[in-house]
């Protein structure tokens, strides 16, 4: 981005005229935007027909904030493009199966790019302190009823269980707490930290409530005439009207950690710039043809079996004539490549392989 440098003795006159009657990609010519500015609703507004592109407002709240720009910037740089566009490349046939499930529920879409910042959409991926496994960094202390964890499987490694987990838990947090942005942000600090941190926000909000005097209404009340009095005065019992807290009220707080703080940002920044490319002119893969639609609608069709007693991962892709390597991908909960001796084990397959398997099952009771 930016002016090319030309020879000065030529064209500073051009510059000058050029600079002066300029207008940004987008806006009309009274109106200077950047990629990455915030940006007014009344300037998103302005849209010129000469517009490449019209920018289209993501369905999480805060992305024109100015805690939001600074990871926009970031994002918006070389290094950061070749990032982000990598992450997703790499995750895509993981982003359509989060997309289908969250249009589903019905939740926001914006949901799709929080595996970017947790584990940068691999399944394999182990936060530094060794607790957050998966996609989805579900620790030990979390997985209750969502997933298992035991000697022969950690569902935490199976991108699509983890999905179904972390949509469930979120949702649940949105249950809870009645605002995306504060669900989001619990799915990361915890919902037992941001409910105590919105509950001490509350207690010092009814505080400072409880311990203003209250005000008469000048020149109506008199000692004079006290039933005037009392209907203009606001009563020592009254309880003060609760205002609801906002992910960004408990931000401004040393409530909740840092690493929460920077959490809902980055990723309001990293949703705009991903369902805005041809606003922002960048190049990143959407995971959508030119009607909108998925590019691999059948990346995440399986066939299932239900194990009657073990079977080895290894025996079963000789016998199916696939590669072990597939039905390692398509079953990464199993930790030894075998599956529980309980019966009633689902098995992922490739789409079509479940009548062959079923007989080989059968063949081996």
């Amino acid at each position: 981005m930016g002016w090319h440098l030309f020879r000065r003795k030529t064209v500073i006159p051009l510059l000058a005229f050029i600079i002066a009657n300029a207008a940004i990609p987008g806006v009309t010519s009274a109106t200077t935007i950047s990629p990455g500015k915030n940006v007014s609703a009344t300037e998103k507004s302005s849209v010129t027909s000469s517009s490449t592109a019209a920018y289209i407002k993501i369905d999480l709240e805060g992305t024109e904030r100015k805690e939001t720009e600074p990871y926009r910037t970031e994002f918006l740089k070389p290094f950061g493009q070749k990032k982000l566009k990598l992450i997703l490349e790499e995750g895509e046939n993981y982003r359509l199966y989060v997309r289908a499930k969250l249009k589903e529920f019905n939740m926001p879409s914006a949901i799709e790019y929080i595996p970017v910042i947790e584990s940068e959409y691999k399944p394999s991926a182990r936060s530094k302190d060794g607790k957050g496994v998966g996609m989805w960094q579900f620790m030990m202390n979390s997985i209750h009823p969502f997933l298992t964890v035991n000697e022969w499987i950690d569902e935490r490694l199976d991108p699509w269980k983890e999905t179904d987990a972390a949509l469930k838990k979120l949702q649940d947090n949105y249950n809870f707490f009645g605002d995306w942005l504060l669900a989001i942000a619990a799915y990361n600090c915890g919902a037992g930290a941001m409910k105590r941190a919105i509950a001490a926000i509350e207690k010092k909000n009814a505080q400072v409530a409880t311990t203003t005097p209250a005000q008469s209404t000048p020149g109506v009340a008199t000692p004079s005439s006290p039933s005037t009095y009392a209907a203009t005065t606001t009563p020592a019992t009254s309880k003060p009207a609760k205002t609801k807290i906002t992910f960004w009220d408990v931000a401004k707080t040393n409530l909740i950690p840092e690493h929460t703080k920077r959490y809902i940002p980055k990723l309001l920044a990293i949703a705009d710039l991903c369902e805005n490319t041809q606003y922002y002119k960048i190049d990143l893969p959407t995971a959508k043809d030119k009607n909108g639609r998925p590019v691999n609608p059948h990346s995440f069709l399986f066939d299932y079996i239900e194990t009657d007693s073990q079977v080895a991962l290894r025996i079963l892709s000789s016998e199916l004539r696939i590669d072990l390597k597939i039905l390692e991908e398509l079953n990464p909960s199993l930790l030894y490549g075998i599956t529980p001796p309980e019966k009633g084990y689902k098995l992922r397959l490739p789409k079509g392989m479940k009548e062959a398997a079923q007989i080989y099952i059968k063949s081996n009771r």
